[in-house]
């Protein structure tokens, strides 16, 4: 009971402090930090303290796979996104549910290795940065006024989402475990409740900034591979953590500089 309120006490403050940036900060810097392992490292930690180090070290390369799915899942909400309009959300959220949960049974048939756990999911992250360059960033104008029970509402959709798919991830084989650990726990909510509260517009700016910071969950589950085994599951997931800061901070900056450098020869 106290691994199960500790799981969703952090999942919904990750998921509402990922709604308030996007709010008050902009969408697009929503976006990025989303790719940090927030809900992944949840999923993977307490996997790790019921099943053990081995257990989640043999599924890390799938989890690394499994990020395929994750990525499928945003361009799926994309693809809905740009045809329906703000009321016909689950549209958007069964298409995008579809394409995670196809892509999670063809990834479960591709061989995880040290190779295939970092060169697909990086290609995959490149093509979908391609795909979705085309996308404004758009900032939130106007922000829905907070209540008590619009913050109750969110809290408990991402409450929801963390215990179907940590409990399903936690009673299958590592394979599927690793794949499953790769869903979007943090993500998937913020889609919701962008797209509900501001409309397709804005979550398609989130969704054209969430494959930049895709790449710390990325590397973050490669180093579970070798740290849970090695240092724990606690240590562990602090040295894989540190791993994911590095790059979060050098692809924040650099996506910061590409915004402003586009800013200056629009203006110019």
């Amino acid at each position: 009971m106290e691994l199960l309120l500790a799981k969703i006490v952090v999942s919904v403050a990750a998921v509402m402090i990922l709604s308030i940036i996007a709010e008050r900060v902009s969408t697009r810097v929503a976006g990025v930090l989303s790719g940090f392992p927030l809900g992944t490292a949840i999923t993977i930690y307490f996997i790790g303290l019921d099943q053990g180090p081995d257990f989640v070290a043999k599924g890390a390369f799938h989890t690394c796979l499994g990020f395929v799915a994750s990525l499928m899942l945003v361009i799926g909400w994309y693809l809905v996104a740009q045809k329906v309009t703000q009321s016909k959300v689950i549209l958007a959220v069964v298409f995008s549910l579809l394409g995670f949960m196809l892509t999670t049974a063809t990834l479960k048939f591709v061989p995880a290795n040290h190779f295939s756990a970092l060169l697909l999911p990086f290609f995959a992250i490149y093509l979908a940065i391609r795909f979705l360059r085309p996308v404004k960033n758009i900032k939130i104008e106007g922000r829905a006024r907070s209540s008590w029970k619009l913050l109750l509402i969110r809290a408990i959709l991402a409450t929801i989402i963390v215990l179907i798919i940590t409990g399903v991830a936690e009673r299958v084989g590592s394979t599927w475990s690793g794949l499953f650990s790769a869903f979007p726990l943090t993500v998937f909510p913020l889609l919701l409740i962008i797209h509900m509260t501001y409309g397709p517009l804005h979550v398609q700016t989130f969704i054209k900034n969430f494959p930049y910071g895709l790449g710390s969950l990325v590397l973050y589950a490669y180093s579970i591979h070798w740290s849970y085994p090695s240092l724990g599951v606690e240590f562990g997931t602090i040295v894989s953590l540190m791993v994911a800061v590095v790059y979060m901070l050098v692809v924040y900056f650099w996506t910061s500089k590409s915004v402003n450098q586009a800013t200056e020869r629009q203006a110019s």
